[in-house]
């Protein structure tokens, strides 16, 4: 349950063909929920309409500022047509991105910086989440034996695959909490992390939202929350990017117009979610991304996350990149640490405050 339930688009191959992403609109608009009326003024004629192919890694909190941008109608208030295309996970977003399958996609940046290693030009034009998405929590029935990262020694601990985010994260908090990574067991364990948790398959796991949630009702004991602030500056040092609009360099040669439309409606968005109560940002949300059905679970993740997630005006942090690239590094998934300079991979020039 870590991952989103349900995707309505999957893409199987990392190479999408022109053919498959118009298939991937159509059953966009087929299954899209009834949407809210589009806040545009009715006194400003809206910019010739452009499509936009968009692809990310299928995960809540991550797909909620993109989500928000289309069903609030800030894509369109910009001229934009932008289809939203659900991975299975970061680096196939980032192989059809490569690929050119599609020109913008949003996926976490340890995948964005793996493919940066291995010779790849990507750069991130914004930030959607400036902190992990994810949480070190205990299964419940290992919540009173296990009361801190250093009882893990020894211990199997679930993550999405090996590897991966996730995977780094728990390897670098293991070892900041003084164990040798090699004495914990990381077992993967897929999109099934939340029921192998709750049965005690394993004795902790790195999870997100709504399992965060759902495990924490049921006794599971939080040891690390990178989604907070405060925690992700102890354990991290600061900020930590995760989400952002990434791009090619040569697409921004013909299609700057394009990402700058893009980087505005996103900050829209991002506004829109920190002034607004969960309940209300709810509405512009599709209805298969509501866990378990229930707005209301959806609506309390929100207001306890949202000011942590989101906001700054989207604006990328190279120093946030710089930990990412550290974190990576002691985990051994990046070698080239002179292509790794935030300086080069962030490129702000469309957010407001930006310099480049």
């Amino acid at each position: 349950m870590a991952a989103r339930p349900g995707p309505r688009v999957t893409v199987a191959a990392a190479l999408v063909v022109a053919a498959a992403l118009t298939l991937s609109a159509s059953l966009l608009a087929a299954c899209a929920p009834a949407r809210p009326q589009a806040a545009t003024s009715q006194a400003e004629a809206p910019p010739e309409s452009r499509r936009v192919d968009l692809a990310f890694c299928s995960q809540l909190l991550c797909v909620l500022p993109f989500e928000v941008a289309k069903n609030r109608g800030f894509f369109a208030a910009e001229g934009l047509d932008v289809n939203l295309i659900y991975m299975k996970g970061g680096p196939v977003a980032v192989n059809a991105l490569v690929g050119g399958s599609v020109h913008f996609i949003s996926a976490s940046m340890e995948a964005v910086l793996q493919a940066v290693d291995q010779g790849r030009d990507l750069v991130l034009l914004n930030s959607t989440a400036h902190l992990p998405l994810f949480a070190l929590v205990t299964s419940p029935d290992r919540a009173s034996e296990i009361q801190s990262v250093a009882d893990l020694q020894g211990r199997r601990v679930g993550v999405g695959n090996l590897g991966t985010a996730d995977h780094a994260l728990a390897q670098y908090l293991v070892t900041r909490h003084g164990l040798n990574p090699e004495r914990v067991e990381f077992v993967p364990l897929g999109p099934n992390i939340f029921e192998a948790l709750r049965r005690g398959q394993v004795d902790a796991a790195m999870v997100q939202e709504p399992a965060l949630t759902l495990i924490g009702a049921e006794g599971g004991r939080i040891l690390v929350n990178l989604m907070k602030t405060d925690e992700a500056e102890r354990w991290l040092g600061g900020r930590y990017q995760h989400m952002g609009l990434v791009t090619r360099p040569d697409v921004l040669v013909d299609q700057a117009d394009t990402a700058r439309r893009m980087v505005r409606a996103l900050g829209r968005a991002m506004e829109f979610i920190h002034q607004n109560p969960g309940a209300e940002i709810v509405r512009y949300v599709p209805a298969d991304l509501v866990p378990g059905g229930d707005p209301a679970v959806l609506a309390g993740i929100l207001d306890r996350v949202k000011q942590d997630l989101y906001g700054d005006g989207g604006r990328a942090d190279p120093d946030a990149v710089a930990r990412v690239v550290n974190v990576l590094h002691q985990a051994g998934l990046v070698q080239r640490l002179d292509r790794l300079d935030p300086g080069r991979i962030v490129d702000d020039r469309f957010v407001p405050g930006g310099g480049r």
